[in-house]
């Protein structure tokens, strides 16, 4: 059974930020194309909730690319997702810190 997943508030702003950045310095299709690539990853999150990894700081906080350079923060209880922020990330996974004290 797939798992419900829900958007906190800066999930959503922080996506429309970098929607905008990629339409506005890039292209409409570059940003059609993450689109593509966001839904498909979170079809695959809903239905293997596990496979990303649990954050170096807070264990409880997961994380799964979306490109080579974005990634999506979320946290899973009971059968519910909350992705709560995602971002450009420029380190390697074994450096990769999430800061529950997000930008928004």
């Amino acid at each position: 059974m797939a798992y419900e997943i829900i958007y906190k508030k800066c999930f959503s702003q922080t996506l429309f930020k970098l929607l905008d950045y990629l339409k506005n310095d890039w292209s409409e299709g570059v940003a059609e194309k993450f689109i593509d690539e966001l839904k498909e990853r979170l079809k695959t999150l809903s239905e293997q909730p596990y496979i990303g990894p649990p954050s170096v700081v807070i264990k409880s906080v997961r994380s799964i690319l979306i490109t080579k350079h974005n990634r999506i923060f979320y946290r899973i209880k009971g059968h519910t997702i909350t992705c709560m922020t995602q971002g450009v990330i420029q380190r390697s996974i074994n450096t990769l810190k999430f800061n529950y004290n997000s930008p928004c």
